[in-house]
């Protein structure tokens, strides 16, 4: 039984979303900057050796998104909006990974749902901001993309892919180093006889890490710390289990019952549901038992960010299920 919506309800919509959120992303985009923005703003005005270089004494700075904003910098100007211009255009490329990837677990609709949520996720709308997180998030989520292509064919190439892009995140963030700890137990529960293939390829990124260690092993919590620097909390916690503003959700929530589903389109596939909560979820887990361990001195929710694509693709795909009950009861 098909549900009460048009082509013309679903385009109309999509055309108000739409609209809220370019509103909202243009104030975001034109506010003046914050403390944080302030270090982009003084390490991209000096020289390119210096945009390249400095970043490489402060925690968790990508000397590849620092360059990145210099080199705009010097073509657009200084600008609050021209500072940020890469974090927006890569943040299109990151919600075009998130529609892929619902297109290709699921269906079309589902990933149109899960982009328009990723808007309203309050931690990847500060990836807006002129900071690396932009950088690191499109890397993940077009990792994730090929890693679930890799998931459903293993190939090299794939394998491949994802181990570059892999490298690509953690060289734009290296906080981000969790988040592929669930990709390879998932590559390993999926795949256990491409094991040597999979060691083969994580050796290679190891060794390519090896200009990062410092960074990450400045995570210790047996290294000294900068006294503003936030640990992990139950509030921090909690404010990373729950990223959305309620209105925003129940907005992009309620209007997504109202994206209908196409004829002809794949059949939702349950058992894919299984990786997105380890997705979610398992960076969290490991920050609580690396701190339980004094492993870990730092943590807030912007660091694992990456972790609210699968949940966003969750929830567009409980929208979907919920859908029937919503207009037949």
């Amino acid at each position: 039984m098909t549900a009460p919506t048009t082509p013309k309800l679903e385009r109309c919509v999509l055309a108000t979303l739409l609209a809220l959120i370019t509103l909202h992303t243009y104030f975001r985009l034109s506010r003046s900057l914050w403390l944080d923005e302030l270090l982009t703003a003084w390490i991209t005005k000096e020289t390119f050796p210096t945009a390249f270089l400095l970043p490489w004494n402060y925690q968790g700075q990508s000397p590849v998104a620092f360059v990145v904003v210099w080199l705009t910098r010097q073509l657009l100007g200084s600008s609050e909006l021209v500072l940020r211009l890469p974090s927006f255009l890569l943040s299109i490329l990151t919600l075009l990974a998130v529609y892929k990837i619902g297109m290709i677990l699921w269906q079309k609709q589902i990933g149109i749902r899960a982009a328009l949520l990723c808007c309203v996720v309050t931690p990847l709308t500060i990836s807006l901001d002129a900071r690396p997180y932009a950088m690191a998030l499109c890397a993940y989520g077009w990792s994730l993309y090929f890693f679930i292509l890799w998931l459903k064919n293993p190939t090299e190439r794939l394998l491949g892919t994802t181990t570059l892009l892999a490298l690509a995140t953690l060289y734009s963030h290296p906080l981000f180093a969790l988040a592929y700890v669930p990709f390879l137990l998932g590559a390993l529960w999926v795949a256990p006889h491409r094991k040597f293939s999979l060691i083969a390829w994580l050796g290679i990124g190891l060794l390519a890490l090896m200009p990062l260690a410092h960074q990450l092993l400045a995570l210790s919590a047996k290294q000294p710390v900068y006294t503003w620097l936030p640990t992990l909390s139950w509030g921090r916690i909690y404010l990373s289990l729950c990223p959305f503003p309620v209105i925003g959700l129940l907005i992009v929530f309620t209007a997504s019952f109202y994206l209908g589903v196409q004829e002809g389109e794949k059949p939702i596939k349950e058992p894919m549901l299984k990786l997105l909560p380890a997705l979610y979820l398992t960076p969290l887990l490991l920050a609580f038992i690396l701190d339980y361990f004094d492993l870990l001195r730092i943590f807030t929710p912007r660091y694992v960010l990456y972790s609210y694509i699968p949940l966003c693709l969750l929830l567009a795909w409980l929208s979907h299920v919920l859908r029937p009950l919503m207009f037949y009861g």
